[in-house]
């Protein structure tokens, strides 16, 4: 099974959300499912893989962050190209950028969504 873990950040980022992607991922990848994590980064020009304790990382470039949110013209771009190598996507959310990607997938993959926080400092966005 492929799996494709879409999130805002991944390690060396620190925080909740991404302790939570890290750890599933890494436990999923020790199970033996072949696991991708999606990700913004302000470090990168261009979208870059690496590899992290067997999980593969993809990191797309972000010059601008926006109420919280990353922004990129690779993100959605490169979420509907990955959906179409995997079996399950796995968005961890609030992530408005890789939902609005997700209504442009061409089929309904499976996918799985966890709700990680309520938005409270953006609110004029909470009702979107």
């Amino acid at each position: 099974m492929k799996i494709l873990q879409v999130g805002k950040f991944y390690a060396p980022s620190l925080g909740g959300i991404e302790t939570v992607v890290r750890t599933l991922s890494e436990g999923l990848v020790e199970k033996g499912t072949d696991v991708t994590v999606l990700c913004f980064s302000t470090q990168v020009k261009q979208i870059t893989e690496d590899h992290l304790s067997g999980v593969r990382v993809l990191r797309v470039p972000t010059p601008l962050t926006l109420f919280s949110q990353p922004l990129s013209r690779h993100f959605i771009p490169t979420l509907l190209k990955e959906a179409e190598k995997h079996d399950v996507l796995h968005f961890h959310v609030p992530n408005p950028l890789a939902e609005l990607g997700s209504l442009f997938l061409p089929e309904a993959p499976r996918y799985v969504a966890t709700f990680h926080a309520e938005v409270q400092r953006q609110k004029l966005l909470k009702p979107l």
